[in-house]
């Protein structure tokens, strides 16, 4: 009974340098999250950058084509950070993941099931259950603590 709400992933590889954060969220934009893949993964390659943006409970995105996506989100790359006006986009990749996570609607609580379960050494993990955290990646951990201590008194 949970529903779901999609999440799109743009990639983005600049032929130089756009932005110098490390990540950055926007307000009064299509582009929520965007993170400077480079310079978290520490490469030492300073003529090119490659950036990500994340974009939470996608719709307006979901089923719109990947070239299009592509178009809109350079466009205000532009906007957003000036030295991107000048660079060029050396690769693009859009990922699409329509369910990628739960909604945490009025009363999604009580869908969310327990980490422990009737069947022995068999427990719940995932950012879906019942965690009391939205569902987000520290939800996913704290779910799978809950469910190795599950495991783990009943041995």
């Amino acid at each position: 009974r949970l529903e779901v709400s999609p999440i799109v992933g743009i990639h983005l590889w600049y032929d130089r340098q756009v932005m110098a954060q490390s990540f950055v969220g926007f307000l009064d934009s299509p582009v929520q999250w965007v993170f400077n893949r480079s310079l978290i993964q520490g490469s030492d390659d300073q003529s090119g950058q490659y950036l990500c943006i994340s974009i939470s409970g996608a719709w307006d995105f979901i089923d719109m084509p990947k070239e299009a996506i592509r178009d809109v989100f350079a466009r205000e790359m532009e906007r957003l950070f000036p030295g991107a006006r000048d660079a060029r986009i050396e690769r693009c990749l859009v990922v699409k993941e329509p369910r990628a996570t739960f909604r945490c609607i009025p009363g999604a609580a009580a869908h969310r099931p327990s980490q422990v379960t009737p069947i022995p050494n068999l427990a719940l993990a995932g950012e879906w259950s019942d965690t009391d955290w939205p569902s987000t990646m520290e939800g996913a951990v704290r779910s799978g603590v809950f469910a190795a201590d599950a495991v783990a008194t009943r041995i």
